[in-house]
Protein backbone atom coordinates (compact mmCIF):
# COMPACT_ATOMS: atom_id res chain seq x y z
CA UNK A 1 0.00 0.00 0.00
CA UNK A 2 1.16 3.28 -0.72
CA UNK A 3 2.49 5.22 1.90
CA UNK A 4 0.05 8.53 2.00
CA UNK A 5 -2.57 5.90 1.85
CA UNK A 6 -1.29 4.27 5.07
CA UNK A 7 -1.22 7.65 6.54
CA UNK A 8 -5.28 8.01 5.47
CA UNK A 9 -5.78 4.64 6.78
CA UNK A 10 -4.11 6.05 10.44
CA UNK A 11 -6.45 9.28 10.42
CA UNK A 12 -9.47 8.54 9.76
CA UNK A 13 -9.62 4.57 11.04
CA UNK A 14 -10.69 5.50 14.07
CA UNK A 15 -13.71 7.70 13.22
CA UNK A 16 -17.23 6.77 14.21
CA UNK A 17 -18.49 7.54 10.73
CA UNK A 18 -18.77 6.56 7.36
CA UNK A 19 -15.51 8.28 5.48
CA UNK A 20 -14.56 8.46 1.89
CA UNK A 21 -10.79 9.64 0.91
CA UNK A 22 -10.61 11.03 -2.53
CA UNK A 23 -7.98 12.26 -4.96
CA UNK A 24 -8.92 15.52 -6.07
CA UNK A 25 -7.48 15.53 -9.27
CA UNK A 26 -9.79 13.00 -10.96
CA UNK A 27 -12.02 11.63 -8.16
CA UNK A 28 -10.82 8.16 -7.75
CA UNK A 29 -11.60 6.89 -4.42
CA UNK A 30 -7.99 5.89 -2.21
CA UNK A 31 -9.64 4.80 1.15
CA UNK A 32 -13.07 3.22 2.69
CA UNK A 33 -13.24 3.26 6.68
CA UNK A 34 -14.85 0.01 8.10
CA UNK A 35 -17.44 1.80 8.72
CA UNK A 36 -17.94 2.66 5.09
CA UNK A 37 -17.52 -0.76 4.00
CA UNK A 38 -20.03 -2.47 6.39
CA UNK A 39 -22.78 0.27 5.66
CA UNK A 40 -21.95 0.36 1.87
CA UNK A 41 -21.46 -3.37 1.18
CA UNK A 42 -22.80 -3.80 -2.55
CA UNK A 43 -20.57 -0.32 -3.06
CA UNK A 44 -17.26 -2.25 -3.06
CA UNK A 45 -16.46 -1.74 -7.31
CA UNK A 46 -17.67 1.78 -7.04
CA UNK A 47 -13.97 3.46 -7.98
CA UNK A 48 -15.06 7.65 -8.15
CA UNK A 49 -16.41 9.91 -6.24
CA UNK A 50 -18.70 10.39 -8.95
CA UNK A 51 -19.95 6.69 -8.85
CA UNK A 52 -21.58 8.29 -6.09
CA UNK A 53 -22.93 11.42 -7.59
CA UNK A 54 -26.20 12.40 -9.61
CA UNK A 55 -25.55 14.53 -12.95
CA UNK A 56 -26.60 17.73 -11.28
CA UNK A 57 -23.96 17.26 -8.39
CA UNK A 58 -21.38 16.13 -10.92
CA UNK A 59 -21.60 19.16 -12.09
CA UNK A 60 -21.53 21.60 -9.21
CA UNK A 61 -18.78 19.37 -7.94
CA UNK A 62 -16.75 20.27 -11.28
CA UNK A 63 -17.73 24.14 -10.78
CA UNK A 64 -16.93 24.53 -7.14
CA UNK A 65 -13.63 22.25 -7.83
CA UNK A 66 -12.88 25.13 -10.15
CA UNK A 67 -12.78 27.81 -8.27
CA UNK A 68 -11.10 26.61 -5.54
CA UNK A 69 -8.07 25.99 -7.51
CA UNK A 70 -8.70 29.99 -8.41
CA UNK A 71 -8.66 31.88 -4.81
CA UNK A 72 -8.36 30.88 -1.58
CA UNK A 73 -11.58 30.51 -0.06
CA UNK A 74 -12.90 26.89 0.26
CA UNK A 75 -16.05 26.91 -1.45
CA UNK A 76 -16.06 22.80 -1.44
CA UNK A 77 -16.65 22.89 2.11
CA UNK A 78 -20.68 23.96 0.78
CA UNK A 79 -20.36 21.21 -1.15
CA UNK A 80 -22.47 18.00 0.25
CA UNK A 81 -24.73 15.17 -1.89
CA UNK A 82 -26.50 12.81 -0.38
CA UNK A 83 -26.42 9.24 -1.19
CA UNK A 84 -29.95 6.61 -0.01
CA UNK A 85 -30.80 7.54 3.05
CA UNK A 86 -27.14 9.60 4.10
CA UNK A 87 -25.82 12.94 3.83
CA UNK A 88 -22.00 13.64 3.34
CA UNK A 89 -20.13 16.65 3.66
CA UNK A 90 -16.69 17.50 1.88
CA UNK A 91 -13.44 18.94 2.75
CA UNK A 92 -10.19 18.94 1.08
CA UNK A 93 -6.75 18.69 3.03
CA UNK A 94 -3.53 17.84 2.27
CA UNK A 95 -1.46 14.52 3.15
CA UNK A 96 1.84 14.36 2.74
CA UNK A 97 1.67 16.89 0.22
CA UNK A 98 -1.06 15.50 -1.77
CA UNK A 99 -4.65 16.99 -2.27
CA UNK A 100 -7.53 14.55 -1.21
CA UNK A 101 -11.36 15.34 -0.78
CA UNK A 102 -12.25 13.56 2.22
CA UNK A 103 -16.16 13.17 1.93
CA UNK A 104 -17.48 12.20 5.76
CA UNK A 105 -21.35 11.05 6.87
CA UNK A 106 -22.29 13.97 8.39
CA UNK A 107 -25.95 12.85 9.40
CA UNK A 108 -28.87 10.39 8.06
CA UNK A 109 -30.85 11.36 5.71
CA UNK A 110 -34.64 12.74 6.89
CA UNK A 111 -36.64 9.66 5.92
CA UNK A 112 -39.79 11.85 5.58
CA UNK A 113 -39.14 11.67 1.45
CA UNK A 114 -39.80 8.02 1.73
CA UNK A 115 -42.51 8.71 3.92
CA UNK A 116 -44.10 10.91 1.41
CA UNK A 117 -43.03 8.01 -1.99
CA UNK A 118 -44.58 5.09 0.25
CA UNK A 119 -47.66 7.11 1.58
CA UNK A 120 -48.05 8.77 -2.43
CA UNK A 121 -47.70 5.35 -3.26
CA UNK A 122 -50.48 3.79 -1.15
CA UNK A 123 -52.66 6.91 -1.77
CA UNK A 124 -52.95 6.15 -5.70
CA UNK A 125 -54.20 2.43 -4.33
CA UNK A 126 -57.95 1.52 -5.60
CA UNK A 127 -58.08 0.08 -2.04
CA UNK A 128 -58.79 1.29 0.83
CA UNK A 129 -55.50 0.53 2.90
CA UNK A 130 -55.19 1.34 6.57
CA UNK A 131 -53.08 0.33 9.71
CA UNK A 132 -54.01 -0.28 13.11
CA UNK A 133 -51.24 -0.72 16.13
CA UNK A 134 -52.05 -3.48 18.19
CA UNK A 135 -48.91 -2.79 20.66
CA UNK A 136 -49.59 -0.16 23.11
CA UNK A 137 -53.76 0.46 22.30
CA UNK A 138 -56.82 -1.62 21.08
CA UNK A 139 -56.43 -1.20 17.82
CA UNK A 140 -55.76 2.31 17.11
CA UNK A 141 -55.87 3.73 13.63
CA UNK A 142 -51.60 4.51 12.87
CA UNK A 143 -52.29 5.32 9.00
CA UNK A 144 -55.49 5.40 6.73
CA UNK A 145 -55.08 6.17 2.30
CA UNK A 146 -57.54 8.72 0.53
CA UNK A 147 -59.10 5.49 -1.11
CA UNK A 148 -60.07 4.31 2.73
CA UNK A 149 -61.56 8.12 3.13
CA UNK A 150 -63.58 7.34 -0.18
CA UNK A 151 -64.72 4.37 1.11
CA UNK A 152 -65.64 4.67 4.41
CA UNK A 153 -66.73 8.42 3.98
CA UNK A 154 -64.09 9.14 7.15
CA UNK A 155 -61.04 11.69 6.83
CA UNK A 156 -57.75 10.89 7.53
CA UNK A 157 -57.36 13.03 10.54
CA UNK A 158 -60.81 11.98 11.94
CA UNK A 159 -58.95 8.01 12.11
CA UNK A 160 -55.63 8.60 13.03
CA UNK A 161 -55.53 7.58 17.08
CA UNK A 162 -59.32 6.10 16.70
CA UNK A 163 -59.91 2.47 17.27
CA UNK A 164 -63.11 0.69 15.24
CA UNK A 165 -65.15 1.18 18.73
CA UNK A 166 -65.36 5.03 17.77
CA UNK A 167 -66.43 4.71 14.27
CA UNK A 168 -68.99 1.27 13.51
CA UNK A 169 -71.70 -0.40 15.66
CA UNK A 170 -70.09 -2.36 18.62
CA UNK A 171 -70.78 -5.75 17.49
CA UNK A 172 -68.98 -4.61 14.28
CA UNK A 173 -66.23 -3.47 15.89
CA UNK A 174 -65.87 -6.52 17.92
CA UNK A 175 -65.59 -8.57 14.95
CA UNK A 176 -62.85 -6.94 13.25
CA UNK A 177 -61.19 -6.70 16.32
CA UNK A 178 -61.17 -10.46 16.57
CA UNK A 179 -59.74 -11.11 13.41
CA UNK A 180 -57.60 -8.16 13.85
CA UNK A 181 -56.21 -10.41 16.41
CA UNK A 182 -56.31 -13.66 15.60
CA UNK A 183 -54.37 -12.47 12.51
CA UNK A 184 -51.59 -11.10 14.22
CA UNK A 185 -51.61 -14.02 17.04
CA UNK A 186 -51.48 -16.63 13.88
CA UNK A 187 -48.96 -14.24 11.95
CA UNK A 188 -50.71 -15.36 8.91
CA UNK A 189 -52.79 -13.35 6.31
CA UNK A 190 -56.53 -13.83 6.19
CA UNK A 191 -59.05 -12.87 3.46
CA UNK A 192 -62.58 -12.32 4.15
CA UNK A 193 -63.97 -12.09 0.93
CA UNK A 194 -67.19 -10.55 1.89
CA UNK A 195 -68.98 -9.19 4.71
CA UNK A 196 -71.20 -6.46 5.73
CA UNK A 197 -69.98 -3.49 7.10
CA UNK A 198 -71.76 -0.32 8.81
CA UNK A 199 -70.15 2.80 7.54
CA UNK A 200 -70.81 5.76 9.67
CA UNK A 201 -71.60 8.32 6.81
CA UNK A 202 -72.99 6.08 4.00
CA UNK A 203 -74.34 3.29 5.64
CA UNK A 204 -74.58 -0.40 5.00
CA UNK A 205 -71.87 -1.28 2.28
CA UNK A 206 -70.09 -4.93 1.56
CA UNK A 207 -66.52 -4.97 1.29
CA UNK A 208 -63.80 -7.69 0.77
CA UNK A 209 -60.22 -7.38 2.99
CA UNK A 210 -57.43 -8.84 2.96
CA UNK A 211 -55.93 -8.14 6.84
CA UNK A 212 -51.60 -9.01 7.07
CA UNK A 213 -49.79 -9.41 10.51
CA UNK A 214 -46.89 -6.25 10.49
CA UNK A 215 -44.26 -7.51 13.62
CA UNK A 216 -41.64 -4.91 13.67
CA UNK A 217 -39.39 -5.34 16.67
CA UNK A 218 -42.07 -5.88 19.85
CA UNK A 219 -44.38 -3.99 17.78
CA UNK A 220 -47.49 -5.61 16.78
CA UNK A 221 -49.46 -3.80 13.50
CA UNK A 222 -52.19 -5.13 11.39
CA UNK A 223 -52.25 -4.02 7.49
CA UNK A 224 -55.81 -3.85 5.80
CA UNK A 225 -56.80 -3.80 2.59
CA UNK A 226 -60.80 -3.12 1.62
CA UNK A 227 -62.30 -2.45 -1.32
CA UNK A 228 -65.76 -1.95 -1.91
CA UNK A 229 -68.17 -4.71 -3.42
CA UNK A 230 -71.58 -3.25 -2.93
CA UNK A 231 -72.43 -2.24 -6.46
CA UNK A 232 -70.77 -5.71 -7.63
CA UNK A 233 -72.33 -7.91 -5.84
CA UNK A 234 -75.76 -5.92 -6.25
CA UNK A 235 -75.00 -5.89 -10.06
CA UNK A 236 -74.63 -9.89 -9.96
CA UNK A 237 -77.33 -10.03 -7.82
CA UNK A 238 -79.90 -8.57 -10.32
CA UNK A 239 -78.28 -10.45 -12.87
CA UNK A 240 -78.90 -14.04 -10.86
CA UNK A 241 -82.19 -12.61 -9.95
CA UNK A 242 -83.05 -11.89 -14.05
CA UNK A 243 -81.82 -15.61 -14.51
CA UNK A 244 -84.12 -16.98 -12.05
CA UNK A 245 -86.93 -14.90 -12.95
CA UNK A 246 -86.00 -16.32 -16.95
CA UNK A 247 -85.76 -19.83 -15.43
CA UNK A 248 -88.74 -19.84 -13.27
CA UNK A 249 -90.99 -18.18 -16.06
CA UNK A 250 -89.54 -20.94 -18.48
CA UNK A 251 -90.46 -23.94 -15.96
CA UNK A 252 -94.28 -22.05 -15.22
CA UNK A 253 -95.01 -21.94 -18.77
CA UNK A 254 -94.06 -25.94 -18.66
CA UNK A 255 -95.90 -26.80 -16.13
CA UNK A 256 -99.07 -24.58 -17.06
CA UNK A 257 -98.31 -26.76 -20.54
CA UNK A 258 -98.63 -30.20 -18.41
CA UNK A 259 -101.54 -28.71 -15.99
CA UNK A 260 -103.64 -27.51 -18.67
CA UNK A 261 -103.07 -31.03 -20.23
CA UNK A 262 -103.76 -32.40 -17.46
CA UNK A 263 -107.13 -30.69 -16.52
CA UNK A 264 -108.54 -31.24 -19.86
CA UNK A 265 -108.13 -34.85 -19.37
CA UNK A 266 -109.78 -34.95 -15.74
CA UNK A 267 -112.36 -32.38 -16.36
CA UNK A 268 -114.17 -34.08 -19.07
CA UNK A 269 -114.50 -37.10 -17.36
CA UNK A 270 -114.76 -35.33 -14.00
CA UNK A 271 -117.86 -33.59 -15.76
CA UNK A 272 -119.36 -36.62 -17.25
CA UNK A 273 -119.33 -38.19 -13.57
CA UNK A 274 -121.14 -35.08 -11.84
CA UNK A 275 -123.51 -35.43 -14.70
CA UNK A 276 -124.63 -39.00 -14.00
CA UNK A 277 -123.98 -38.39 -10.23
CA UNK A 278 -126.69 -35.75 -10.24
CA UNK A 279 -129.21 -38.09 -12.24
CA UNK A 280 -129.07 -40.97 -9.91
CA UNK A 281 -128.95 -38.02 -7.28
CA UNK A 282 -132.36 -37.35 -8.53
CA UNK A 283 -134.10 -40.50 -8.67
CA UNK A 284 -132.82 -40.87 -4.84
CA UNK A 285 -134.57 -38.06 -3.90
CA UNK A 286 -137.72 -39.09 -6.06
CA UNK A 287 -137.82 -42.75 -4.12
CA UNK A 288 -136.27 -40.86 -1.20
CA UNK A 289 -133.35 -43.02 -0.82
CA UNK A 290 -131.29 -41.91 1.78
CA UNK A 291 -128.46 -43.91 1.57
CA UNK A 292 -127.93 -43.15 -2.39
CA UNK A 293 -128.51 -39.49 -1.80
CA UNK A 294 -125.28 -39.38 0.66
CA UNK A 295 -123.70 -41.16 -1.44
CA UNK A 296 -123.95 -38.86 -4.32
CA UNK A 297 -123.52 -35.94 -2.12
CA UNK A 298 -119.99 -37.20 -1.28
CA UNK A 299 -119.14 -37.91 -4.77
CA UNK A 300 -120.72 -34.40 -5.80
CA UNK A 301 -118.26 -33.09 -2.80
CA UNK A 302 -115.10 -35.09 -4.16
CA UNK A 303 -115.88 -33.96 -7.60
CA UNK A 304 -115.61 -30.44 -6.66
CA UNK A 305 -112.68 -30.87 -4.66
CA UNK A 306 -111.16 -32.04 -7.37
CA UNK A 307 -111.69 -29.57 -10.01
CA UNK A 308 -110.84 -27.13 -7.19
CA UNK A 309 -107.15 -28.55 -7.44
CA UNK A 310 -106.79 -28.89 -10.60
CA UNK A 311 -108.31 -25.35 -11.54
CA UNK A 312 -105.52 -23.76 -8.48
CA UNK A 313 -102.84 -26.19 -9.79
CA UNK A 314 -103.67 -23.96 -13.03
CA UNK A 315 -103.46 -20.71 -11.95
CA UNK A 316 -100.27 -21.41 -9.17
CA UNK A 317 -98.48 -22.90 -12.08
CA UNK A 318 -98.75 -19.94 -14.65
CA UNK A 319 -97.11 -16.52 -14.10
CA UNK A 320 -99.00 -13.79 -11.73
CA UNK A 321 -96.54 -11.31 -12.24
CA UNK A 322 -98.70 -8.84 -14.98
CA UNK A 323 -101.96 -9.91 -12.49
CA UNK A 324 -103.93 -6.54 -11.57
CA UNK A 325 -103.68 -5.80 -8.03
CA UNK A 326 -107.09 -6.75 -6.05
CA UNK A 327 -108.63 -6.64 -2.94
CA UNK A 328 -108.91 -10.18 -1.04
CA UNK A 329 -109.52 -11.07 1.80
CA UNK A 330 -107.46 -13.33 4.40
CA UNK A 331 -109.65 -16.71 4.00
CA UNK A 332 -109.34 -16.58 0.45
CA UNK A 333 -106.26 -16.42 0.48
CA UNK A 334 -105.25 -19.15 2.93
CA UNK A 335 -108.13 -21.19 1.74
CA UNK A 336 -106.04 -21.37 -1.58
CA UNK A 337 -103.06 -22.43 0.19
CA UNK A 338 -104.95 -25.13 2.16
CA UNK A 339 -106.16 -26.63 -0.73
CA UNK A 340 -102.79 -26.49 -2.44
CA UNK A 341 -100.90 -27.98 0.32
CA UNK A 342 -103.49 -30.41 1.69
CA UNK A 343 -102.68 -33.31 -0.97
CA UNK A 344 -98.74 -33.17 0.34
CA UNK A 345 -99.81 -32.93 3.97
CA UNK A 346 -101.96 -36.24 3.69
CA UNK A 347 -99.15 -38.12 1.55
CA UNK A 348 -96.23 -37.23 4.25
CA UNK A 349 -98.81 -37.15 7.07
CA UNK A 350 -97.27 -33.64 8.42
CA UNK A 351 -99.93 -31.98 10.33
CA UNK A 352 -100.66 -27.94 8.99
CA UNK A 353 -102.25 -25.86 11.99
CA UNK A 354 -103.81 -22.92 10.30
CA UNK A 355 -104.42 -20.27 12.75
CA UNK A 356 -106.34 -16.96 10.92
CA UNK A 357 -109.69 -17.20 12.13
CA UNK A 358 -109.11 -13.48 13.92
CA UNK A 359 -108.05 -12.05 10.71
CA UNK A 360 -109.80 -13.98 7.91
CA UNK A 361 -112.46 -11.01 6.76
CA UNK A 362 -109.05 -8.43 6.59
CA UNK A 363 -108.94 -7.58 3.32
CA UNK A 364 -105.54 -7.13 1.66
CA UNK A 365 -104.54 -5.58 -1.93
CA UNK A 366 -102.26 -7.81 -3.79
CA UNK A 367 -101.82 -9.78 -6.47
CA UNK A 368 -103.43 -13.41 -5.25
CA UNK A 369 -101.49 -16.01 -6.77
CA UNK A 370 -98.08 -14.10 -6.52
CA UNK A 371 -98.67 -14.17 -3.36
CA UNK A 372 -100.21 -18.54 -2.75
CA UNK A 373 -97.46 -19.64 -5.01
CA UNK A 374 -95.28 -17.87 -1.81
CA UNK A 375 -96.89 -19.32 0.79
CA UNK A 376 -96.67 -22.71 -0.68
CA UNK A 377 -93.57 -22.52 -1.31
CA UNK A 378 -92.69 -22.17 2.38
CA UNK A 379 -95.18 -24.41 3.61
CA UNK A 380 -93.70 -27.23 1.03
CA UNK A 381 -90.07 -26.71 2.56
CA UNK A 382 -91.50 -26.94 6.16
CA UNK A 383 -93.53 -30.12 5.13
CA UNK A 384 -89.78 -31.43 3.44
CA UNK A 385 -87.72 -30.23 7.04
CA UNK A 386 -90.47 -31.53 9.64
CA UNK A 387 -90.25 -35.13 7.23
CA UNK A 388 -86.52 -34.66 7.63
CA UNK A 389 -86.51 -33.86 11.43
CA UNK A 390 -89.34 -36.80 12.18
CA UNK A 391 -91.32 -34.10 13.61
CA UNK A 392 -94.55 -34.00 12.01
CA UNK A 393 -96.30 -30.61 12.17
CA UNK A 394 -95.85 -27.25 10.79
CA UNK A 395 -97.79 -24.16 12.21
CA UNK A 396 -99.20 -21.29 10.05
CA UNK A 397 -99.95 -18.37 11.48
CA UNK A 398 -101.73 -14.77 10.48
CA UNK A 399 -100.81 -11.59 12.41
CA UNK A 400 -101.59 -8.31 11.93
CA UNK A 401 -101.04 -4.32 12.93
CA UNK A 402 -102.52 -1.46 11.71
CA UNK A 403 -101.68 -1.49 8.03
CA UNK A 404 -99.59 -4.80 7.45
CA UNK A 405 -100.62 -8.12 7.98
CA UNK A 406 -97.83 -11.11 8.07
CA UNK A 407 -98.35 -14.61 7.75
CA UNK A 408 -95.51 -16.56 9.60
CA UNK A 409 -94.74 -20.36 8.85
CA UNK A 410 -93.08 -22.46 11.40
CA UNK A 411 -91.39 -25.92 11.31
CA UNK A 412 -89.61 -28.24 13.81
CA UNK A 413 -86.17 -27.05 12.44
CA UNK A 414 -83.82 -25.40 15.26
CA UNK A 415 -82.38 -22.85 13.26
CA UNK A 416 -80.38 -21.86 9.63
CA UNK A 417 -76.39 -22.33 10.18
CA UNK A 418 -74.48 -18.80 10.44
CA UNK A 419 -72.37 -19.80 7.42
CA UNK A 420 -75.51 -20.15 5.24
CA UNK A 421 -77.59 -17.22 6.30
CA UNK A 422 -76.34 -14.86 3.91
CA UNK A 423 -76.97 -17.54 1.06
CA UNK A 424 -80.54 -19.07 1.61
CA UNK A 425 -82.23 -15.72 -0.27
CA UNK A 426 -79.92 -16.39 -3.39
CA UNK A 427 -81.09 -17.57 -6.55
CA UNK A 428 -80.11 -21.11 -7.21
CA UNK A 429 -79.00 -21.88 -3.85
CA UNK A 430 -79.96 -24.57 -2.09
CA UNK A 431 -79.31 -27.46 1.13
CA UNK A 432 -81.34 -29.86 -0.73
CA UNK A 433 -80.14 -33.18 -2.44
CA UNK A 434 -79.84 -33.87 -6.14
CA UNK A 435 -83.19 -33.57 -7.71
CA UNK A 436 -85.01 -32.11 -4.58
CA UNK A 437 -85.13 -28.95 -5.24
CA UNK A 438 -83.84 -25.55 -7.97
CA UNK A 439 -82.91 -23.09 -5.24
CA UNK A 440 -85.14 -20.74 -6.89
CA UNK A 441 -88.18 -21.72 -4.00
CA UNK A 442 -87.36 -18.46 -1.63
CA UNK A 443 -85.10 -15.83 -4.13
CA UNK A 444 -88.32 -15.99 -6.39
CA UNK A 445 -90.81 -16.05 -3.09
CA UNK A 446 -89.08 -12.88 -2.16
CA UNK A 447 -88.68 -11.26 -5.23
CA UNK A 448 -92.83 -11.91 -5.67
CA UNK A 449 -93.48 -10.26 -2.07
CA UNK A 450 -91.28 -7.69 -2.75
CA UNK A 451 -92.86 -6.64 -5.72
CA UNK A 452 -96.05 -6.17 -3.19
CA UNK A 453 -93.69 -3.50 -0.89
CA UNK A 454 -93.49 -6.44 1.16
CA UNK A 455 -90.57 -8.19 2.95
CA UNK A 456 -89.63 -12.18 3.39
CA UNK A 457 -87.98 -12.97 6.55
CA UNK A 458 -86.19 -15.52 8.64
CA UNK A 459 -85.86 -15.53 12.13
CA UNK A 460 -85.98 -18.22 15.50
CA UNK A 461 -89.02 -18.90 16.36
CA UNK A 462 -89.55 -19.75 20.10
CA UNK A 463 -86.42 -21.78 19.14
CA UNK A 464 -87.66 -22.96 15.61
CA UNK A 465 -87.02 -21.81 12.47
CA UNK A 466 -90.13 -19.41 10.64
CA UNK A 467 -90.31 -17.34 7.67
CA UNK A 468 -92.69 -14.05 7.50
CA UNK A 469 -94.03 -12.84 5.03
CA UNK A 470 -94.94 -9.38 5.43
CA UNK A 471 -97.43 -7.29 3.14
CA UNK A 472 -99.48 -3.75 3.73
CA UNK A 473 -102.90 -3.91 2.96
CA UNK A 474 -102.81 -1.17 0.43
CA UNK A 475 -100.39 -1.00 -2.50
CA UNK A 476 -100.72 2.89 -2.41
CA UNK A 477 -99.52 3.34 1.40
CA UNK A 478 -96.91 0.70 0.37
CA UNK A 479 -95.74 3.18 -2.47
CA UNK A 480 -95.83 6.30 -0.22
Amino acid sequence: MPRVEVLIAKIFASFDTEVLAINSSDYSVVYRNDNFLETFSQEKSFSSLLDFLSEEKKSELEQLNSKESQNSETPLSKFSFEYKNYKFSLFKTNIDNESFLIATRTEIKSSEDSIKLVESILDSLPGGVFCKEYSTSPGRFVYWNKSAEVLWGLKKDEVIGMSDFDFFPDNEAKLFQDADLKTIRDEKEIFIEQEQVTSPTLGERLVKTWKVPLIVGERKYLLGVSHDITEKVKLEGNLEKEKARAFNASRLASITETCVGIAHEVNNPLAIIQGFNRKIQKNAEKQEDENTIKITEKIEENVKRISSVINGMKKLSRDASNDPFENKSIAEIVEEVKNLTATKSKITGVEITFDYNEHQETVVECRQYQIVQALVNLVQNAIYVSEEKGDMWVNFVVEQSSDKVSFRIVDPGIGIPEQILNKIFNPFFTTKEIGQGTGLGLSISRSMVEQHGGKLDYSLHDGHTSFIITLPLNQAASAA
